[in-house]
């Protein structure tokens, strides 16, 4: 449960990238297809054809749902809602010796909306298949409304496929066996290029050429090289962001010592300033 009045989401994960995060102040959206549940792009697949079947739009043709899916390169950076769950700290905590960092969810929203507009959203994941199912029908019946004259169904298959990717519904659809994660996520299009560009030696009126720098790059996760794109909120301050920190079980680090690393790194310049980061130790019992 949360404290206060303060809406936070919580990101479980390891002490190089709880470093890295405070002290950089970003994130790591990685490929959602490389994600911990191999079969959840399966499970939007095979609910989209059921609802696309019921609504006269396909009949069993599982490629065209596919292709209508499979359009763009889309990112996650995963979160919870759960501040100290067993589950959490086992599957993405490093078994419990990592950390559990409590952000803002209103201060992500707005960072999101400004820095990366409409190629970026933060979603809850939808476990319950009647929920999945209403969803989508939903969406169907906006689209089949909105394009009542179109007589081709390829057309309206398109058009439905484009409105999927606005909504990044194909990136939340999770089996029912991982609800007790209760996983809310940002989701980015990865392709997207940034606004960012570098210049040639020489400038471009001078024959020089501009070209766009790529928004991601590949690492190695487990031997599996998946793609993955930074999200800077380095213009922010950290406790904007950032509002609680859980020291994960089997963590040996003191809550002294991580509430002073959080406090460096929340630029104070007075060494006796306090940061309103709160630092507490997790409530779980784990050898």
């Amino acid at each position: 449960m949360n404290e206060g009045n303060e809406d936070l989401i919580w990101h479980y994960t390891n002490a190089d990238a709880f470093l890295n995060i405070i002290s950089n102040k970003e994130l790591w959206a990685f490929d959602v297809e490389c994600m911990n549940d191999h079969l959840e792009k399966k499970e939007f697949e095979n609910t989209l054809q059921r609802c696309l079947a019921a609504n006269g739009l396909l009949d069993n043709e599982e490629q065209v749902v596919r292709e209508l899916i499979n359009k763009e390169l889309i990112g996650a950076v995963c979160f919870s809602q759960a501040k100290d769950l067993l589950s959490q700290w086992i599957s993405y905590g490093d078994s419990g010796a990592g950390f559990s960092i409590g952000f803002s969810k209103q201060r992500l929203v707005r960072w999101l909306d400004d820095e990366y507009g409409f190629s970026s959203k933060l979603l809850d994941c939808i476990y319950d298949d009647d929920t999945k199912c209403k969803e989508l029908n939903n969406l169907i019946a906006r689209v089949l409304g909105s394009y009542k004259h179109e007589v081709q169904i390829m057309g309206i298959l398109e058009r439905l496929g484009v409105s999927m990717q606005a909504e990044a519904k194909n990136t939340v659809f999770k089996n029912a066996g991982f609800k007790q994660e209760q996983e809310c996520r940002i989701v980015i299009n990865m392709g997207k290029e940034s606004n960012e560009f570098v210049s040639g030696n020489l400038p471009e009126d001078e024959g020089g050429e501009h070209f766009f720098r790529p928004t991601y790059d590949f690492m190695n996760r487990g031997g599996n090289i998946t793609a993955r794109r930074k999200l800077s909120f380095r213009d922010i301050s950290l406790e904007e962001m950032v509002k609680q920190v859980v020291i994960g079980p089997k963590n040996p680090m003191p809550e002294d010592k991580v509430y002073e690393l959080v406090r460096h790194f929340s630029q104070k310049s007075d060494h006796h300033e306090e940061t309103s980061i709160k630092v507490v130790k997790s409530l779980i019992s784990l050898r």
